[in-house]
């Protein structure tokens, strides 16, 4: 029952980030979001690299709203992507994958009402969370091995040559994907 509620405030408070339209609010739940780190022993210079590694993402966010939105409600959004972020990085450094798990099944209890297997969500879930270091890693290999190939990995060569990177990533992620998808029908999790 802590786990779900853990992951009930969490969900709760990243939707509720969007909707406060007041920086001075933001930026006491950022000093809220510090105090957090500190007391669960999360490392700050951590959470930076991590929001540092996501900026090119926040700053193509606000760009493009402020062209749509106006300057100022673009710098909310930013700010807002960057609490979410933070947040997110908290949530997963005190919270397993499994954890997460079964607190979405839990969660998901009424559907069996309706004769829905949540069983398979929560292994769709679980699969979904652990990939993500995965991509993270098989991203990284692809660079270097690019590099050592003589490619230069600026940002802006990242972009102009994507599928160098994505034709690889995606390779690999379709292997990985059939090798889980055999293990589970070996279980008996899915079937033929």
């Amino acid at each position: 029952m802590k786990q779900v509620l853990k992951f009930i405030i969490f969900l709760t408070y990243t939707i509720s980030l969007f909707f406060i339209n007041n920086i001075n609010i933001l930026a006491v739940l950022f000093i809220m979001q510090i105090l957090l780190m500190l007391i669960c022993h999360i490392s700050i210079k951590e959470a930076i690299k991590v929001i540092l590694y996501l900026m090119p993402f926040i700053l193509f966010t606000v760009v493009i709203n402020i062209w749509t939105m106006g300057k100022m409600k673009a710098i909310l959004v930013g700010i807002r992507l960057i609490l979410v972020c933070n947040i997110t990085y908290i949530f997963g450094n005190v919270t397993t994958t499994m954890q997460v798990a079964n607190a979405i099944k839990q969660l998901l209890y009424p559907l069996e009402w309706f004769g829905i297997n949540r069983n398979n969500i929560t292994i769709m879930v679980s699969i979904a969370i652990t990939f993500i270091p995965i991509i993270k890693n098989e991203i990284t290999n692809i660079k270097y091995s690019l590099m050592a190939k003589g490619v230069a990995m600026g940002f802006m060569n990242q972009i102009k040559h994507i599928n160098y990177i994505m034709v690889p990533l995606f390779n690999e992620l379709f292997k990985k994907v059939g090798k889980i998808e055999d293990a589970l029908k070996a279980k008996g999790y899915v079937e033929e």
